[in-house]
């Protein structure tokens, strides 16, 4: 996992590469709940390189969720398998996150909470 880092101003990119089980998602989890803490609010997380060995990568991107959600953010996940996107979608969780194929497509469709579409 690469350290968070902002990829634009309002949004902070977490890149995650390797194994995601319940040995390797404390490190995950401490490092990016500290940037939300001190004040990132949109979390933007690639997957695209990422391996899911267990169910504690969802539970682990179920409680960033949470957590943006709970500071008026958003979640965004890209490239996530078809499982991880199963699971945001049985626990009606979808609604709340936005799912993308690239990390440069979720950058370029973003748009802040509350803003429209530019004309």
């Amino acid at each position: 996992m690469d350290d968070p880092r902002t990829a634009r101003p309002e949004v902070t990119l977490v890149t995650v590469t390797g194994t995601i089980d319940i040995f390797t998602a404390p490190r995950l989890r401490e490092s990016v709940l500290a940037r939300i803490d001190v004040g990132a609010v949109h979390l933007l997380v690639d997957l695209e390189r990422a391996v899911f060995a267990d169910p504690t990568a969802a539970a682990l991107l179920i409680g960033f969720w949470w957590r943006v959600r709970a500071r008026g953010g958003r979640l965004s996940l890209a490239g996530a398998p078809a499982a991880i996107r199963d699971v945001f979608q049985a626990g009606r969780i979808s609604p709340g996150v936005t799912f993308h194929t690239s990390v440069e497509e979720a950058l370029r469709e973003y748009r802040p909470v509350g803003v429209g579409a530019a004309s």
